[in-house]
């Protein structure tokens, strides 16, 4: 047979022990396949099936390469996964029958482009643009089931890769079980008829889940959109309100940059910010404080999120430049420290005790300092160059966190935004953001 053109070389993986390697024809991965993964979901377990998607053979990538950073995405996620590769080619198999497809496991990374695959969710469209791009499955060498035995056996266990002193075993370590086993799941995948399946079978653990806990000392679960917060910084703890306009631009910041985070939330209107237990954590009795898994408070929400910036620099939030620092910061100043600490809750709390202030009286104050800014901010960022997409380029930073949630709170009060074209283009493109979309009030677990 001849081709116009020589076809790419066959997708594998390498095989431990071996020098052969495991020929991949296609990727079926399995979402939604561990129960506790499913419940930090929000999800029900006993309604929500496993489902199949599936990744291009050559999307497959050997442990220890070089992953360049993908293309259109502001949100590169990993997470950990079981790996069976299928052998043997089989159709309406039974279930006793599926272990003898199985021709070995090892653990694999499957990468994600979470900003693609939510904006797809959220249309009903296929997550393909955010699952099944180059690089996207990374996979160890694979384990030979005839030498390690079914899952169960005890000689099949998983092998954690760690240095470790010359001389010493490796460690190991039992792999978490799945909600569907991986016989019911090979036999599920059979009436395809391809032979040499390679299969991610389902997430071992997530990495950087978000938990959401509400109230000072109470730990309720709450719902959460699917797989939103998994990244690689963990142990996080975020004490906010689901509408303080200070913690919406950080729970975007930490969505950007892929971060999970556990969600304790405080009712600001109940001053439960002020509770003793709180206090301790941050003795402003203000929100948001971010606390790392060290037990290191961080507080003030630009502070925060500078040191996101800082330590997890992809992507980043802030300009390469001195001078474009300088203006982004600016822009994210003249909203932070112009506009909200005349109208945050404190003050217009003050209003009313201390002055009478009706409900309209304090919309006129909340309305008369939002234009004091957003004037000259329009025409800051209207006749510079420099403001693209967003307010400093192509790409959301530290400006558009606070531009978003300084529009998102003036809609509690009526501001009329068409005086303010450029700012209200600017803030659609970012609510067209899954991170940001997904930091807003509504979407929180504390939202009323």
């Amino acid at each position: 047979m001849s081709f116009v053109f020589k076809p790419q070389p066959t997708p594998s993986v390498a095989v431990h022990g071996d020098g052969a390697r495991f020929p991949v024809r296609r990727i079926f991965c399995v979402g939604r396949n561990y129960e506790a993964h499913v419940r930090e979901m929000g999800k029900d377990p006993a309604r929500e099936a496993p489902f199949f998607f599936t990744k291009p053979a050559d999307a497959v990538v050997d442990d220890g390469a070089v992953v360049p950073y993908p293309p259109l995405t502001a949100n590169f996620h990993h997470e950990a996964e079981l790996v069976v590769a299928i052998g043997r080619s089989g159709f309406d198999v039974a279930e006793q029958d599926a272990w003898d497809l199985i021709w070995g496991y090892t653990i694999g990374n499957e990468l994600t482009r979470r900003d693609l695959q939510f904006e797809a969710r959220d249309r009903g469209r296929p997550w393909d643009w955010g699952k099944a791009f180059d690089h996207s499955a990374v996979c160890g060498p694979i384990y030979k089931a005839s030498e390690i035995g079914r899952r169960g056996d005890r000689r099949h266990q998983a092998v954690r890769q760690r240095r470790r002193p010359p001389g010493r075993r490796p460690r190991r370590a039992d792999l978490v079980d799945p909600r569907t086993p991986v016989d019911p799941v090979a036999r599920r995948a059979s009436p395809s008829r391809r032979p040499r399946l390679h299969r991610h079978a389902g997430r071992r653990r997530r990495t950087g889940a978000r938990r959401r806990l509400r109230g000072g000392d109470r730990t309720a679960r709450h719902s959460d959109h699917d797989d939103r917060g998994a990244g690689a910084m963990t142990g996080l703890t975020l004490h906010n309100y689901f509408r303080s306009s200070t913690s919406i631009p950080l729970r975007a910041a930490l969505n950007l940059k892929g971060l999970g985070y556990t969600y304790v939330a405080h009712h600001l209107r109940k001053s439960e910010q002020r509770a003793a237990g709180y206090l301790t954590v941050n003795p402003q009795g203000l929100v948001p404080s971010l606390v790392l898994a060290d037990g290191t408070v961080l507080t003030q929400s630009l502070a925060i999120i500078e040191y996101i910036d800082e330590t997890h620099p992809e992507p980043p939030l802030l300009p390469a430049g001195a001078v474009d620092r300088a203006r982004v910061r600016a822009l994210a100043y003249a909203i932070a420290c112009e506009i909200h600490p005349l109208n945050n809750l404190r003050v217009l709390a003050r209003l009313k005790s201390a002055f009478g202030a009706d409900e309209e009286a304090t919309s006129l104050w909340f309305r008369h300092w939002v234009d004091e800014t957003f004037a000259p901010l329009e025409t800051l960022l209207a006749g510079d160059p420099r403001t693209g997409r967003f307010c400093h380029g192509g790409s959301p930073g530290l400006a558009d966190l606070c531009l978003y949630a300084q529009v998102v709170n003036n809609r509690r009060f009526g501001v009329d935004m068409d005086p303010y074209p450029t700012i209200a283009r600017i803030f659609q493109a970012c609510a067209d953001i899954p991170a940001f979309a997904d930091a807003a009030p509504e979407r929180q677990p504390d939202a009323e």
